[in-house]
């Protein structure tokens, strides 16, 4: 009999050891980050469809989508302090100023136009502007609380005092009056480093002023700032309500259409808001008045129902409210903040102060689903929207017309992202990421990277090369070569873009990172989808 030894069997079958095992590939879609920038989330439990960096998209309702670029529209002498308009006519009138001059300019104003002065003499570029209808026609008054109201007629323009003609205000001498606007058809006026507003006739820019002293209301002092109007709706009617703002953050608020008649004008109450941020630091939305303060951008009808302590619940940018307290450390007294509303993009960009040797940006917030962004390369000394097109105007005194071509006039610029932060579902265990295939709409040629960055620290490797455009990607009309060119034929004309990347990038958490360069004549007209992740994972940190 034979004897054999059972060690020196051979198993029928191997048993596989965890070492021999491949690991399994894994993916994970990631929507395009629509809920937009958001710094203000713990770093462990980062929003669904957000973005850490979100720089030079524009977050829509579906995707994000590169911004417009900019171009050079006309220069003047000194640095831009405010820009305005008449609107009245046929044609949109356009104002510049400076510290010493006011500039007049138009849509058919030539490209690179160096203006010439139409109001010189002047101590301060920092206008209020208000335009009324009158049975006499349109007029534009602006104030900067240092020289004499000036009314413009729509062709000339004339020094308002208490003994001018065509046009003399009474009661005021008119280069203390540093803030104007409109309530229930009349002219209110702020005396710049007092507690007393003023008002006019009704339907007029001009007449004997009344005075409306309003110290005893405030409890903090300090001086008025600005007015507006506060309405429960987007129009003008019986709801609306005149707000009196001081520059230590106290709301007066009052009802009624004529302060001389105590039948007819009533206080609603006085409310804390917060120190604004300038008197142009203030916008209406929906006929709310929102205001760009230290704590944030705040709403004025939250201050009637909070605690100032809980207002920044209520602030509109509660998402980005680190670094909106950033920018208020760093501008420090610096004035210069600016807020202004892009209807037809229902867009809202707010500008910190420029400050010395700083790249420019702003920052952008889409009014329909609350989602912020950050435009890099503009730096803005004032800016608004003129004839319906954003423009703004730097320290140099150029003046830029903004989402026009796709670049900033010349200059390339990058489009970059970096998705939320993700433990894909294992905690305390590593995962390295392999492989990833973004999904675009497009009707411009593109050329988009993908990148990873692991561990809540994001770093954007080199920017991808802008696009190549054929002569049949930049068709457009009046510039396209007739029977040569394609042309778009709507929104069918979208084309859809599947495309792999090969990545890197090794941590218990990964974020997607997304990189276009904008370099072309016209806008990149695309929208980042989504993006899938292929990685692997369950290594076990040691």
């Amino acid at each position: 009999m034979i004897r054999i030894n059972p060690s020196r069997v051979r198993p029928q079958k191997r048993l596989q050891t965890p070492s021999d095992k491949t690991p399994a590939m894994l993916t994970e879609t990631y929507i395009a980050p629509v809920g937009g920038w958001v710094s203000n989330q713990p770093l462990a439990a980062q929003g669904a469809h957000t973005a850490v960096v979100l720089e030079n998209f524009w977050p829509t309702a579906t995707g994000i989508e590169p911004r417009g670029g900019s171009k050079l529209r006309c220069s003047i002498a000194g640095p831009v302090r405010s820009l305005f308009e008449y609107r009245a006519g046929f044609a949109d009138t356009y104002f510049a100023a400076d510290d010493t001059a006011i500039y007049e300019f138009s849509s058919a104003t030539l490209d690179g136009t160096a203006l010439s002065a139409s109001v010189s003499g002047q101590s301060s570029g920092d206008y209020s502007t208000l335009e009324m209808q009158t049975d006499g026609g349109s007029f534009l008054s602006v104030v900067n609380g240092r020289d004499l109201l000036q009314i413009y007629d729509g062709s000339t323009w004339q020094q308002v005092t208490g003994a001018s003609t065509p046009f003399a205000i009474t009661g005021i001498d008119t280069d203390r009056i540093s803030h104007i606007w409109a309530y229930r058809n009349r002219q209110f006026m702020v005396e710049g480093g007092t507690m007393h507003a003023w008002y006019l006739g009704v339907n007029s820019v001009a007449g004997a002023a009344a005075k409306l002293p309003l110290a005893g209301l405030f409890k903090k002092g300090g001086a008025l700032l600005f007015g507006a109007t506060w309405s429960s709706d987007s129009g003008d009617g019986m709801d609306d309500r005149c707000v009196f703002a001081t520059d230590q953050g106290e709301f007066a608020v009052f009802q009624g259409a004529d302060p001389g008649n105590v039948n007819d004008w009533g206080l609603v109450g006085v409310f804390d808001l917060g120190e604004p941020l300038g008197r142009r630091a203030v916008l209406t939305v929906g006929g709310d008045l929102i205001v760009a303060t230290r704590a944030g951008l705040i709403p004025i009808s939250a201050a009637v129902s909070k605690d100032p302590s809980q207002l920044k619940l209520a602030a509109l940018s509660r998402d980005i409210d680190p670094d909106w307290r950033h920018e208020i450390v760093l501008a420090g007294n610096l004035d210069g903040w600016r807020l202004e509303k892009w209807e037809s993009r229902n867009m809202a960009v707010f500008s910190p102060p420029p400050r010395e040797a700083e790249q420019g940006y702003c920052y952008a917030v889409n009014l329909e689903t609350n989602a912020w962004t950050k435009f890099t390369g503009w730096r803005i000394g004032d800016l608004r929207v003129l004839g319906r097109a954003l423009h703004y105007g730097d320290e140099s005194g150029a003046i830029f017309l903004c989402d026009i071509g796709g670049n900033d006039n010349g200059e390339a610029f990058q489009c970059r992202a970096c998705l939320a932060f993700d433990h894909l579902g294992g905690f305390g265990t590593f995962k390295t990421a392999q492989a990833a295939q973004s999904t675009w709409r497009y009707r411009t040629p593109i050329n988009p990277a993908i990148s990873i960055a692991a561990d809540y620290r994001t770093s954007f490797p080199a920017a991808p090369n802008s696009a190549q455009f054929t002569d049949g990607a930049q068709a457009s009309w009046d510039t396209a070569t007739w029977d040569v060119d394609q042309w778009a034929e709507g929104t069918e004309a979208y084309q859809i873009l599947k495309k792999r990347h090969t990545v890197s990038g090794h941590g218990e958490t990964l974020a997607v990172q997304v990189q276009l360069t904008s370099a072309a004549p016209q806008k990149l007209d695309c929208e980042l989808v989504s993006v899938v992740l292929a990685y692997t994972g369950g290594e076990v940190f040691a």
